[in-house]
């Protein structure tokens, strides 16, 4: 991450900073009079943002919240409120589903109890106004893309990773996602894919995680296209960059992170989580040694096995 980050900095200065390529800054007028123009412009826009409204307020609230339970949990040097519960009832994805739960029906404007006193009020827009977060359809496109059977198409033309090296495989893999990421939903995106992409390291007898880990990474790499993201969507909508501003800066932020990750995964990646071990876990269930015995059913024999 420092090192991909230390990377995109010296690309941005070079593209858009007065960055040579002696790794010196040039033209400084040009650069400060940028520099003025661009602080203008950011203290415009904070300017008309305004005060920080209901929903924002809320949000802001929530994610506090979140974070003191999240910590507060089990802290180990102190009684966390965990204990409340069954031991290993409650994880950390359980405080993050409620704070999540909460945001689907906690308004995004300030309740008003006017209607009570006014029977002619309208009570829709009052009592009930729209949720903070509203149905997302990140998860809708995975299941099209599994019915329609694209997934199924797209892991039979990904046998051919099987034929390379590993460490060219990891490359590809991280370029290939990081592409399809540029169209897709992040959440969507990896979903579709890991479960593919670790069955392609079971077949070459790789660690699951060597190839898995990568892809993970690059299911982030949306620099190219206003539509890849929501940050890069806000950015676009503020009507100072064109899409080719972001597709010139993207394709070699994109390059610089397919190469960050490749470097980690083939350096200290393999020392920190033993990469060059193929690991126990990732053993398929060897059904042949499952033997049906004629005094017990199928069900029970398995599980005398296992």
């Amino acid at each position: 991450m420092l090192l991909f980050l230390f990377l995109g900095w010296i690309w941005i200065a070079f593209l858009h900073g007065g960055l040579n390529t002696r790794l010196c800054f040039t033209q400084h007028d040009r650069r400060a009079k940028a520099e003025a123009r661009a602080k203008a412009l950011i203290e415009e826009d904070y300017r008309n943002l305004g005060p920080i409204n209901f929903a924002e307020g809320s949000i802001a609230f929530f994610f506090v919240l979140f974070a003191v339970l999240l910590f507060t949990r089990d802290p180990k040097f102190v009684t966390g409120w965990s204990v409340f519960f069954k031991k290993g009832y409650v994880s950390d994805a359980v405080t993050g589903v409620i704070i999540v739960s909460i945001l689907f029906f906690f308004p995004s404007q300030k309740p008003s109890l006017n209607w009570w006193f006014d029977p002619h009020g309208h009570i829709k827009h009052t009592l009930c106004p729209t949720p903070i977060m509203e149905e997302s359809s990140g998860l809708c496109s995975l299941e099209y893309h599994q019915e329609s059977g694209l997934a199924s198409w797209i892991g039979g033309h990904l046998q051919p990773l099987a034929e390379v090296p590993p460490a060219a495989a990891v490359m590809l893999i991280t370029a290939f996602l990081a592409l399809f990421t540029e169209f897709a939903s992040n959440t969507a995106t990896i979903i579709i894919f890991l479960p593919v992409i670790a069955e392609q390291a079971l077949r070459v007898s790789v660690n699951p995680l060597y190839f898995m880990m990568p892809a993970t990474v690059g299911c982030s790499y949306a620099f190219m296209l206003p539509v890849s993201t929501p940050p890069n969507s806000i950015a676009f909508a503020t009507g100072h960059l064109m899409v080719k501003d972001m597709v010139k800066t993207g394709i070699v932020m994109n390059i610089l992170g397919i190469l960050s990750v490749s470097l980690a995964m083939n350096t200290w990646g393999v020392a920190m989580f033993d990469l060059n071990v193929y690991p126990e876990w990732a053993h398929p269930i060897n059904m042949s040694a499952v033997v049906t015995d004629v005094h017990l059913s199928p069900v029970q024999s398995l599980n005398a096995t296992l």
